[in-house]
């Protein structure tokens, strides 16, 4: 090593940093097994995770992405995204908006 240079991190700091980030990204994770209810494939919440986000009874939206990941949100907060991303387009394509809205013919209005 040359004078002057920063040494890398060794020893229990770095080692400990990186559980440390590990710890805090695993927090709410448990590994589960999937059962089969009559056709369908049933995974259980656990308490842990769900936290007071999921109580029983709660609309969810089920979705799968590119990498095969499944994502469970609850049903209003969509609702919420989607409601807000109408707004932002409204504000942001107002005046594409009130082009296409005259070109709508009267009867369908």
């Amino acid at each position: 090593m040359r004078a002057g240079a920063p040494r890398a991190r060794t020893g229990p700091i770095r080692i400990l940093l990186r559980h440390s980030c590990i710890r805090v990204y695993t927090l709410a994770m448990e590994i589960m097994k999937i059962r089969r209810v009559g056709n369908s494939n049933v995974v259980s919440i656990p308490r842990s995770v769900a936290g007071d986000d999921f109580p029983p009874g709660t609309q969810v939206l089920v979705s799968r992405n590119d990498q095969g990941e499944i994502t469970i949100t609850p049903a209003d907060r969509v609702r919420e995204q989607v409601l807000e991303s109408g707004r932002r387009i409204a504000r942001e394509r107002s005046e594409a908006l009130a082009i296409l809205g005259g070109q709508i013919p009267a009867d369908a209005k």
